[in-house]
């Protein structure tokens, strides 16, 4: 319908890439220019968790198996967590 369900603005720095779904964990997962992985819930835009990583991702996440998303950093670092959690 058009219709803005929810709207949020990172703390923590712009949003440089897309962000992925997950419809497992009806989430909304992105990372920012101050190196923080967010876990946004898809139907209220709270969030879930966020992790920060030493430097700046410029990229957008992958989800691998359903159960882990990585993140990448512009040091060439890959960071997976837990889905559900955030945990490394």
């Amino acid at each position: 319908t058009g219709v803005e369900v929810w709207k949020t603005i990172p703390s923590n720095g712009s949003i440089s890439a897309s962000g992925v779904t997950s419809k497992s964990t009806n989430s909304i997962f992105f990372g920012t220019l101050d190196g923080t992985c967010v876990s946004l819930n898809e139907n209220s835009g709270k969030i879930q968790w966020k992790n920060h990583l030493k430097y700046p991702i410029f990229s957008s996440p992958v989800i691998s198996q359903s159960t882990s998303i990585i993140f990448c950093d512009v040091s060439g670092i890959l960071v997976a967590f837990r889905l559900e959690t955030g945990e490394k």
